[in-house]
C-alpha cells in the first residue's frame, strides 16, 4: 500500500484543531493530502495547519455563509475538493443535562453545530465534488444507540443524515459514510466525563480502556480513499462513474445497500439502474428488505424486460472475506441458474429459496429471527453465569468451541416439516432424546436461576415450548 494514496487529493476536516479531527488531518497529510483545517479555535487550528503544511480557515459550521467561504477558500487554494470529514462538534465541557430540561437556547445552538453543521458544510462542498466524485465521512458515536441525552440524539441525526445524503449523492459518485466510535480519550472527553464515572465506563468497555484518536484513523482514511475500487480495477474490473453507466454495460448487477429506500433509489431513482439496463439484465438485491419491496421492484423491472431477484446474504464480514457467504435467492429458476458461476466467487452456498421474488428475503428473515433470538438467549445465559461467579469470557470460549463441533442450533434443522412426529417416524426416537436431555438441563438451569435470583424468561419459554417445537409433545399423562 502506497504511503501517498492521497497525493494531489484535497480534504477538508472540520473541528481539526484538536482531538479526533486533528488525528484525521495529520494522518491524511502524512499520506499526501492537501488538508484544510476548519475550526473556530484559531490559534490551535493555525498551528495544526502549519505543522502539516495545510491551510487553516476559520469556520463556523453552523453558519451558511461561513461554510460557503470555507468551500471557496479551499477551491481557490487547491482547485478542487475530493474529501470532507464532518467532525466539528460542541463536546468538550458541554452541559450534562436531560433533553427535557436542557435550556432551549443551548439545545438549539448545540444541534446547529453537532447535526445541522454537517449538512451545512456538505451543502457548501458537494457542488465542487460532482465532476470527479468524492467522499464524505461524518463523525457519529455509539452514543446514538445508548440514548445519551441530546448528544446521543444529535448522533442519531448524524446517522440518519448520512443515510439520506448517501442516497441523494450516490448517483453523483460521492460516497457518504459515518464512523461511530465508543469513548475516545481526548481533552474534550476528559473535560466532559465526570471523574467518578470514568472507572465504571472503562469497566464496561471490551478493551477496558478509552480508545485513542489514532484508533479511528485507519477507518477514516479507508472511507475517504478510492483505493478499494483501485484494487479491483487493477485486477481487470472496470470502474463505472454512475449507476446508469454501470447498468448500461452489465449483465448482472448486485445491490448491497442499507434499506428499502436505498434499494428503490438505486433501481428506480433518477439515473438509476433501470434508466439504462438492457433487456435480459438480472438485478440481485442482497440487502435485507421487506418482501413486498422486492415484489414491487421486480414488477417495475419486468415492465422493462429486466429481472430482479431478491438474494439476501448470510455470513457477515468473516464470510465475505473468506468467500464463504450463503446467498438465498427468490425468483425464477432460470435466472437463478445464471447466478451460479459469478456468485461462486463470493459464496460457497447458493440456495434457490423459491420461484417467487420475496422468497429469499423471507428465508433471510427466518434465519435472522433465529440469530437474534439466540443472541438474546446468550445474554440470559451470561447473566446466569455471572451471577454464579463465573468468567463469562471463558463461557464464550466453550460455546464457540462446542458450536463449531455440533453445528449449534442448525444441527436440528434436518426435517422437511414442523408437523408433530408419528411415534413410528425414524426421527421420533432422536428428537425424544433431545427433548429429554433439553428439559433436564433447562430445569436445572432454571433452578439455579431461582437460587441466584436471576430472571430467565427465555429459559422458561424454552422449557415449555421445546417438546412441541421439536414435534414430540408429551403424550397425555407425561410430564416435562
Amino acid at each position: 500500500m502506497s504511503s501517498q494514496r492521497f497525493e494531489n487529493k484535497t480534504v477538508i476536516v472540520t473541528g481539526a484543531a484538536g482531538g479526533i479531527g486533528e488525528a484525521y488531518a495529520r494522518a491524511l497529510a502524512a499520506e499526501g493530502a492537501n488538508i484544510v483545517v476548519a475550526d473556530l479555535a484559531d490559534e490551535k487550528g493555525k498551528q495544526v495547519a502549519a505543522d502539516i503544511g495545510g491551510l487553516y480557515v476559520s469556520t463556523d459550521v453552523a453558519d451558511e455563509e461561513s461554510a460557503k467561504a470555507l468551500a471557496a477558500a479551499t477551491v481557490d487554494a487547491y482547485g478542487s475538493i475530493d474529501g470532507l470529514v464532518n467532525n466539528a462538534a460542541i463536546y468538550g465541557g458541554m452541559k450534562l443535562d436531560f433533553l427535557i430540561t436542557v435550556p432551549w437556547d443551548y439545545y438549539k445552538k448545540f444541534m446547529s453545530v453537532n447535526l445541522d453543521g454537517a449538512l451545512n458544510v456538505t451543502r457548501a462542498v458537494y457542488p465542487h465534488m460532482t465532476n470527479g466524485g468524492g467522499a464524505i465521512v461524518n463523525q457519529s458515536s455509539t452514543a446514538a444507540w445508548l440514548y445519551s441525552g441530546f448528544y446521543g440524539l444529535a448522533k442519531v441525526g448524524v446517522n440518519g443524515l448520512t443515510q439520506q445524503l448517501a442516497t441523494e449523492l450516490g448517483g453523483q459518485n460521492i460516497r457518504v459514510n459515518a464512523i461511530a466510535p465508543g469513548p475516545i480519550d481526548t481533552e474534550a472527553t476528559r473535560t466532559t466525563t465526570p471523574k467518578e464515572m470514568v472507572a465504571d465506563i472503562v469497566n464496561r468497555l471490551p478493551l477496558k480502556r478509552f480508545g485513542k484518536p489514532e484508533d479511528l484513523v485507519g477507518m477514516c482514511l479507508f472511507l475517504l480513499s478510492d483505493e478499494a475500487i483501485g484494487k479491483v480495477v487493477d485486477k481487470g474490473a472496470k470502474a463505472a462513474g454512475s449507476l446508469a453507466e454501470l447498468a448500461a454495460g452489465t449483465d448482472i448487477v448486485g445491490i448491497c445497500v442499507l434499506n428499502d429506500e436505498q434499494v428503490r433509489s438505486v433501481v428506480t431513482g433518477p439515473d438509476g439502474l433501470l434508466s439504462t439496463a438492457r433487456p435480459g439484465t438480472i438485478i440481485t438485491v442482497h440487502s435485507t428488505i421487506g418482501p413486498d419491496t422486492a415484489v414491487d421492484l421486480a414488477e417495475q423491472c419486468a415492465a422493462r424486460d429486466v429481472v430482479l431477484l431478491d438474494a439476501p446474504i448470510s455470513g457477515g464480514a468473516m464470510g465475505a472475506a473468506s468467500g464463504r457467504l450463503a446467498i438465498m435467492v427468490g425468483g425464477p429458476r432460470d435466472a437463478y441458474e445464471k447466478l451460479k458461476e459469478p456468485f461462486r466467487l463470493t459464496a460457497d452456498l447458493l440456495v434457490h429459496a423459491g420461484p417467487e421474488v420475496g422468497a429469499g428475503t423471507k428465508m433471510k428473515l427466518a434465519r435472522n429471527l433465529l440469530h437474534f433470538i439466540s443472541f438474546t438467549a446468550t445474554t440470559e445465559a451470561a447473566r446466569l453465569a455471572e451471577a454464579a461467579g463465573l468468567d463469562i469470557t471463558k463461557l464464550g470460549k466453550v460455546v464457540r468451541h462446542t458450536d463449531a463441533v455440533t453445528g449449534g442450533a442448525g444441527a436440528i434443522m434436518l426435517r422437511e416439516t414442523t408437523a408433530t412426529l408419528d411415534t413410528d417416524d425414524p426421527w421420533y426416537g432422536i428428537f425424544t432424546g433431545v427433548r429429554t436431555l433439553g428439559e433436564k438441563d433447562l430445569s436445572l438451569a432454571l433452578a439455579l436461576g431461582d437460587e441466584l435470583g436471576v430472571d430467565l424468561p427465555l429459559g422458561q419459554i424454552a422449557l415449555r415450548e421445546l417438546a412441541p417445537g421439536l414435534g414430540v409433545p408429551h403424550l397425555e399423562g407425561e410430564t416435562a
